[in-house]
């Protein structure tokens, strides 16, 4: 096997046993660390569908409707020999990331914290020991991809530590940290298609600040260490990402 092939592999089944792959995995940081990545983003994705509900016939539909949308005239093809380059696999997954998104927000859950500021409180106290703990440093092309679910990319992820679909508390998110100097900062970008009680500018609590901005396709959640540069952060955040595709 090419050692190409075991960076395909990692991607594709991170939890491969075979001798030579495993070999390779303890020779090699750089795969080692794709492999990481592939499971712990392999763990958050099947705990994010195990809450979904079943579909029904109505909702089945709806994704159906979607996915039968002609594609617009004035997009440019991507080239053949890009596209060659992805493998079945991601495109796999990535219907069933689309699939799973959409089926959650088309249910209407209810069970879901409906306090936005305290969602993101709670979200960055419980993913403390493991959000950015291990500094997975993901590609702009594999953050985008996890972004593409929500409509959503960035320009830049050069300060972007971790990054994962979440559903945590019932609210289903784009989750990112970052590196904001000596402090890390934790970014959620939230659907519109959630509703809450009520959405405040800014709030926190005795450990952390946050800001909320509130954006025609969604929410920009943004919640740091008490007393730490949130403003100039949330402005070169909003710099860096595309909410429109």
């Amino acid at each position: 096997m090419k050692p190409l092939d075991f960076y395909d592999l990692a991607i594709a089944d991170p939890h491969n046993s075979d001798p030579d792959f495993l070999e390779a995995v303890a020779k090699d940081p750089a795969l080692a660390q794709i492999v990481a990545e592939a499971k712990e983003n392999d763990k958050l994705f099947q705990e994010f569908i195990s809450d979904i509900p079943e579909p029904s016939a109505e909702h089945l539909a709806a994704i159906q409707d979607i996915c039968n949308t002609p594609a617009l005239d004035n997009v440019t093809p991507m080239p053949k020999r890009q596209i060659n380059r992805f493998k079945p696999y991601l495109a796999i997954a990535a219907s069933f990331a689309i699939m799973a998104v959409s089926m959650f927000m088309l249910s209407g859950n209810n069970h879901y914290n409906h306090n936005l500021m305290d969602h993101a409180l709670s979200h960055t106290e419980h993913g403390l020991p493991f959000a950015g703990a291990t500094d997975t440093n993901p590609s702009l092309h594999r953050v985008n991809q996890q972004l593409a679910v929500y409509g959503a990319k960035l320009s830049n992820v050069d300060n972007v530590l971790w990054s994962a679909h979440c559903d945590f508390e019932g609210v289903a998110s784009a989750h990112l940290v970052y590196q904001n100097h000596t402090q890390k900062v934790n970014v959620f970008l939230v659907p519109k298609s959630q509703k809450f009680d009520e959405i405040k500018a800014k709030f926190g609590n005795e450990q952390f600040d946050g800001s909320i901005t509130e954006l025609e396709e969604g929410y920009l959640v943004i919640v740091g260490p008490k007393n730490s540069d949130i403003t100039s952060f949330k402005s070169n955040m909003e710099s860096q990402l595309d909410w429109s595709i």
